[in-house]
């Protein structure tokens, strides 16, 4: 099934190229044949999402942004896979055409700048391995090789451009060598120092985990590099040399997706699946089957050793829509970020998504705790109940939606009551008290923070609101935590005016107190529109600061203990990379800043649902 959709993309993106030219993004297109073929599907299938004003579907001009070969791609192997079903390749080609009409942006070739034979940058070293930094996933480097004084003058060292119409993932240090992802599936390590390219990984689907680095114990040890992807394959590659060393497919279900950072401990990789089923409901799919779950491979072999399913049971029909329709359910629970090891307790934990269907659930919108061993479940705390967000329901005429939530009942597959999707997208956060006590730190897209006591099954310790929460507000990627306070960013993306929506929020670990809270204050290089504030991005704490990029494409640094800013670097701009000539930054969102050895990483152009498309790693040091 996955080689004849692969097949069928390559066929969908040859024949973008055979429809004519595009048309300027900012003038009326004169559509050809072809392009108005795909403005009648785009209108009966896409439409009612994509042109609601405020909707967490990308707008038409956000959608014009990206190339032919992407927009194919989200329709047969992405989060459009659903509405394209039953498509012809031509008719996905007329679609992509139609939505992109401009012409492709040429990727950098992977042959470019490549290091010279005499560049080999080790392992040993200072290191941010993988998503949180540590396995408690604190967003913390203890040990960053500059100090708060020096961040004032951190200066730019070098950029890199990627491939696709915008960035993915995050950066993975390990000694003298940068991991990255990207849009397009390809993957490669650069050195750190210089941003040459020292090997190059096509994955053949779009990655945005970050990568883990096993390093290896003995002088006959394989250093590997693992990842997932959006096929839901994991990949485990020789880390000297990007050769593969297995890949393994975690997850059938059509939708199924790795999105957050695998997990190595112990000699097990630990491995979240998500899905992009919540983004189609509608006719002809029947919704929804999908369950999140975890899943232990050998790290060696990649052999699956457990599985475990956040929703216990599989779908079943519950209930009828007015049309006739048979509803599946329960569904969704995707686990969207990285696992949180409890290596003392034996435990790990993860954050869960909202529910897709109306069949009652009470594993999303949850924090879980299982067993590292066998997998079972150990306890589960559920924060929102009935939280069914579908977008593919958005089927009234004309639809009544507001900040990407709609009425409900809807016609077709929509369950009874919609949203308000507020996931817990961004992974946990461990930390021991200095009187060992034990907080797990969680941040939902509602904007509540809380504090749970992962040893008495989760019991709420404290909660404090931080922002205003919403479909793209409150927490979305990540929180940081230094050892007595947690850095809290807040979106709030369509929840308020672009001027006030979203921030940053420091909290007292041990109470829940909240000791500052910096509002956000856009100014885009781009101009005004798409310009917001919010602050989306994953964020990162080092002794005495803590680094927030926002939408607007600005990445800050604040003082720790009272908020004031010592450091600002506008990423929105245009820069001369070392592999591909002046390409453009953008917004900050998804991965967050990464730092180690006296280097700071941060990817710039994150602009899926807001903001803008960029392609570009920014690397950052000390002075000149």
């Amino acid at each position: 099934m996955i080689k004849r959709a692969r097949a069928a993309l390559l066929a969908a993106m040859a024949l973008t190229v055979t429809f004519g030219p595009h048309a300027r993004a900012d003038a009326p297109p004169s559509l050809s044949p072809v392009q108005q073929a795909g403005a009648r599907i785009f209108q009966e299938r896409c439409a009612s999402c994509h042109d609601q004003p405020g909707n967490k579907a990308p707008s038409r001009a956000v959608l014009s942004q990206i190339s032919v070969e992407d927009v194919a791609k989200a329709l047969i192997l992405g989060p459009m896979a659903a509405q394209a079903q039953g498509l012809t390749i031509q008719q996905v080609g007329a679609v992509a055409t139609y939505v992109s009409h401009k012409a492709t942006r040429p990727d950098p070739s992977p042959t470019a700048n490549m290091c010279a034979p005499s560049v080999k940058p080790g392992l040993a070293g200072p290191s941010w391995n993988g998503w949180g930094n540590d396995q408690a996933n604190t967003r913390f480097q203890p040990t960053p090789g500059f100090s708060a004084a020096d961040v004032g003058r951190l200066t730019l060292k070098w950029a890199f451009s990627y491939p696709g119409q915008m960035v993915y993932g995050q950066p993975t240090i390990v000694g003298g060598r940068l991991f990255v992802t990207s849009l397009t599936g390809r993957v490669q390590a650069l050195d750190a120092a210089t941003g040459c390219t020292l090997w190059t990984y096509e994955s053949g689907a779009p990655s945005r985990t970050a990568i883990t680095v096993a390093t290896g114990a003995g002088a006959n040890a394989t250093p590997i590099a693992y990842f997932g992807g959006e096929d839901a394959v994991v990949h485990a590659v020789n880390a000297d040399t990007g050769v593969m060393v297995w890949k393994a497919k975690v997850d059938t279900h059509r939708a199924a997706r790795v999105t957050g950072a695998p997990v190595l401990h112990g000699g097990r990789l630990y491995v979240p699946v998500a899905s992009s089923e919540e983004f189609g409901a509608s006719a002809p799919y029947q919704c929804c089957t999908f369950r999140g779950s975890v899943v232990a491979l050998d790290a060696a072999t990649g052999h699956q050793i457990w599985k475990t399913y956040t929703i216990p049971q599989p779908a079943r029909p519950y209930a009828r829509a007015k049309d006739g329709t048979t509803l599946l359910g329960p569904a969704g629970a995707s686990i969207w970020s990285a696992p949180t090891i409890d290596a003392p307790r034996g435990r790990l934990y993860v954050g869960t998504s909202n529910s897709y269907s109306g069949a009652p659930t009470n594993s999303s919108d949850a924090i879980m705790a299982f067993s590292l061993k066998d997998g079972s479940l150990l306890w589960s705390s559920q924060f929102s109940t009935d939280d069914n967000f579908v977008m593919g329901c958005y089927v009234q005429k004309p639809p009544v939606c507001k900040f990407g939530i709609c009425n409900g009942p809807g016609e077709g597959e929509c369950p009874d009551k919609v949203g308000p999707d507020h996931d817990f997208g961004a992974s946990p956060i461990l930390r021991v008290l200095p009187n060992g006590h034990r907080v797990l730190l969680a941040g939902q897209k509602s904007a509540f923070i809380y504090g749970l006591d992962p040893d008495h099954d989760g019991k709420l310790l404290w909660k404090l609101k931080a922002g205003i929460g919403g479909p793209a507000g409150g927490v979305e990627w990540g929180m940081a935590a230094d050892p007595q306070t947690l850095f809290a960013p807040s979106s709030d993306i369509y929840m308020g005016p672009p001027d006030a929506a979203g921030g940053l929020t420091a909290i007292d670990i041990a109470t829940g107190k909240s000791i500052w809270h910096v509002p956000a204050h856009p100014t885009c290089a781009w101009g005004p529109e798409n310009c917001w504030g919010g602050v989306s991005q994953a964020v990162t704490a080092m002794p005495g600061v803590v680094f927030a990029g926002a939408i607007d494409g600005h990445l800050r640094a604040y003082r720790a203990e009272d908020g004031k800013q010592v450091w600002d670097f506008d990423a929105g701009g245009t820069f001369k990379t070392v592999n591909q000539g002046e390409q453009s930054g953008g917004s900050l969102n998804l991965g967050g800043p990464t730092l180690a050895g006296g280097l700071l990483f941060v990817n710039a152009g994150y602009g899926r649902f807001v903001g803008q498309n960029g392609h570009v790693l920014l690397a950052f040091a000390v002075g000149r």
